[in-house]
């Protein structure tokens, strides 16, 4: 089990021997060896003991913490050491338009091509108006992949994403079903549960990917199509681009298409944060699902090979890195 997820509100983690224990109201909840643990989601009122964090960032362990709802609070890494040269290079390669509007156009045509594709398939199993709807959708995402590569700068390459994004969950709409209320893509806050669900996926795809750059060297907020701002994970949001629809787009539909998320797993909440969002069952069903998709074998065409979609954020990380050394002539986006 490489990510474990902490979510048992009032639980405490904590080191015995060479084990991670869990325990809430003195029972145990998790225990096992500390080697098998490649990341820890911290979600919540959970704690961790001293003597934990200090062997898991020995182990080099990536630590990340969200609130009980999904929303990303910050990490626990070990330092990067030795990544100064991959890290000069990248603020270089940032600086020139020449060499980062190819690298942010190849992750936007992946995304592109993989949301028209997730969509197609999505609808397979739907009737004929289904279908028909997101035939159109596609046709439309389609016309626009073919003028991602005439994109001249960054501001009209942002307008063909959003055009893309606004035909995609135009037709994510026609596929499902409206008593659950959902218009369109909205998070700040999510007004309703479809969106509530993919704000909670998007937050652990993020957690993903902001854990493979920070294993690669490079830095994390210093993106290529992200604008920088304070506090945001730049390229950490551009690595999980191509990844949203494939990741995330095709664990959440399907879960209230097949009738797993019911009205009690989501909670409207106002004041300091409106919205809708997920409650414990609904938010280990849906990490459960992530996880399984995580791990699901699939062709890796940069490689010619199988292998978990987990390892293929890695896979691209690190090919992203390659680019900005010189090793690697152009990006190559995933896409499925």
């Amino acid at each position: 089990m490489p990510v474990i997820y902490l979510t048992d509100q009032g639980a405490m983690a904590h080191k015995k021997g060479e084990r991670l224990i869990v325990e809430k109201k003195s029972d145990v909840i998790l225990d096992m060896p500390l080697i098998h643990v490649e990341q820890l989601v911290v979600m919540g009122n959970v704690q961790l003991s001293a003597a934990l964090i200090s062997q898991l960032l020995v182990q080099e362990v990536d630590v990340a913490f969200f609130s009980s709802y999904g929303k990303y609070r910050g990490r626990l890494t070990p330092p990067a050491l030795g990544f100064a040269q991959l890290r000069y290079r990248q603020y270089q390669v940032l600086g020139n338009p020449q060499t980062a509007l190819p690298i942010a156009k190849q992750a936007i045509q992946a995304k592109l091509a993989n949301q028209r594709r997730t969509l197609g398939r999505l609808a397979a199993a739907g009737g004929s108006k289904v279908q028909a709807a997101a035939q159109r959708a596609t046709q439309t995402m389609q016309g626009i992949e073919s003028q991602v590569s005439a994109a001249k700068d960054l501001d009209s390459l942002r307008g063909y994403e959003g055009s893309g994004a606004a035909a995609y969950f135009g037709g994510l709409k026609d596929l499902l079903p409206p008593s659950w209320g959902f218009n369109g893509r909205q998070y700040r806050p999510p007004p309703d549960a479809v969106n509530a669900a993919l704000s909670f996926g998007y937050a652990l795809l993020q957690s993903a990917a902001l854990g493979m750059v920070n294993l690669v060297g490079l830095d994390p907020y210093l993106g290529f199509f992200h604008t920088i701002d304070y506090n945001r994970p730049s390229l950490a949001l551009d690595l999980m681009e191509e990844f949203r629809p494939v990741v995330v787009d095709a664990i959440v539909a399907p879960l209230f298409l097949q009738n797993r998320f019911s009205a009690q797993d989501f909670r409207r909440e106002s004041g300091a944060t409106p919205g809708v969002y997920l409650v414990e069952g609904g938010r280990r069903r849906l990490i459960e699902a992530h996880e399984k998709q995580m791990a699901t074998p699939v062709f890796y065409p940069r490689k010619k090979e199988t292998t978990a979609l987990r390892r293929i954020i890695e896979e691209q990380a690190r090919h992203l890195a390659n680019v900005v050394l010189g090793e690697a002539a152009s990006y190559q986006g995933y896409e499925a």
